[in-house]
């Protein structure tokens, strides 16, 4: 300590003497450098190699109250030491790309995280330095996306978003693939990610491939929009669970095809065939609805019954063989729709991806970041009621 504040109070002397303004930051600079010098004298003197000496300094950058300032760093012929002093100023540059990457996750650009970094903490950050930063995520992103599942869950989820994405210097939308679990502790996990060019059954036979090599064995129900292809490929790796396509979904396409003066009657109609919370409708009663509901629009709409397969009705009303207090929840993807809108709308100003992995990198962050912010924290209640039977039923599978 003696020596500490002898080589201080010599350096501010001289500081004070010199600087004429004073400047605080060059303060701070200066206390930084003592310290590591004379950390840098201790290290020589305890050290085991007697041919170890000093060996001048190299520069690193450091944050002062309002801007970075060059540090002159001590080093040793050996090139052994390691000052403790600068790893917590290594921590600084850590929080910063964080930072950075936060602010990439929320939709800002590239090209704007460097200017606000510059602005705030005084640092030049180039576009290709936070482009850098988010691909080191990449590896976090791909451990996260091929840790191991659970064997069981209650409910399966599958929707998709479309972006922009460049590949061989061609600009076009491809399928992002979103699979949401609700575990045995009623609370929601992602349990896959996925992007595929374009849609067929061998994307989700490679999708329900991937869960059963992590862990996954069954569920109560999948619940996916009409895609193509998810039918036989669900037939092929889980024909003993059921499916149940997005009402939500369906009900929107039908929107375009219905006169704007007949759609509330319409939509009245349609939420009989298709309600929820009725202890007493049963499958069989919603698909006799169903039928009287095609026989009445399709005399002012004939093409309306081309929308309701014969052999896709059962996947419409598959969720009324469930309790009828979570119905609500497992008629629709919903709860993945509104994490799609939150992905277009951070996207919205990126427009377009370079390759996939970037657009994976977006994706997953979000992802992660509601899982941790709300999703693993609290369950569902309003399955709790039902959560004894949904077991009974889960171990009949």
């Amino acid at each position: 300590m003696e020596k500490f504040n002898q080589k201080f109070q010599k350096n501010l002397e001289f500081f004070l003497s010199n600087c004429k303004e004073n400047s605080i930051e060059e303060l701070i600079k200066m206390t930084f450098e003592t310290v590591m010098n004379l950390e840098r004298n201790e290290f020589l003197e305890t050290d085991s190699h007697p041919n170890n000496k000093g060996n001048g300094y190299y520069e690193r950058a450091a944050r002062a109250l309002t801007k970075y300032f060059k540090l002159k760093v001590p080093r040793d012929r050996l090139g052994l030491f390691r000052p403790v002093f600068l790893q917590a100023l290594n921590k600084e540059k850590e929080k910063i790309d964080e930072l950075a990457f936060s602010m990439y996750s929320k939709g800002v650009s590239t090209r704007d995280i460097a200017d606000i970094i510059k602005e705030v903490f005084g640092q030049n950050y180039s576009a290709s330095s936070v482009s850098n930063i988010t691909s080191r995520f990449t590896e976090i992103r791909e451990a996260w996306q091929n840790r191991s599942l659970s064997e069981e869950y209650y409910f399966v989820y599958i929707d998709a978003t479309y972006l922009f994405v460049k590949r061989n210097s061609k600009m076009e939308k491809e399928a992002f693939y979103i699979v949401m679990g609700v575990t045995q502790d009623l609370k929601r996990e992602i349990l896959g990610v996925y992007n595929y060019p374009s849609e067929t059954s061998l994307s989700y036979q490679e999708i329900f491939s991937d869960l059963q090599k992590r862990g996954f064995k069954k569920c109560l129900l999948f619940i996916a929009d009409g895609f193509k292809g998810i039918k036989k490929a669900l037939k092929e790796e889980f024909p003993q669970i059921s499916l149940q396509t997005c009402l939500f979904h369906k009900l929107k396409n039908l929107k375009p095809r219905i006169r704007a003066n007949k759609w509330g009657e319409f939509l009245n109609d349609y939420n009989t065939v298709f309600r929820r919370g009725d202890s007493s409708y049963t499958k069989e009663k919603a698909l006799e609805e169903l039928e009287s509901f095609l026989c009445k629009w399709s005399k002012e709409y004939h093409k309306i019954r081309n929308h309701f397969n014969e052999k896709d009705k059962k996947y419409m009303v598959a969720y009324l063989d469930f309790p009828y207090d979570i119905q609500t929840m497992i008629y629709t993807t919903n709860w993945i729709e509104r994490v799609n809108k939150e992905i277009k709308k951070i996207t919205y100003a990126k427009n377009s991806f370079p390759n996939e992995n970037s657009a994976l990198n977006l994706v997953c962050s979000i992802l992660m970041d509601r899982e941790e912010r709300s999703w693993k924290k609290y369950p569902i209640t309003k399955f709790k009621n039902s959560q004894k039977r949904l077991n009974e039923m889960l171990e009949k599978i």
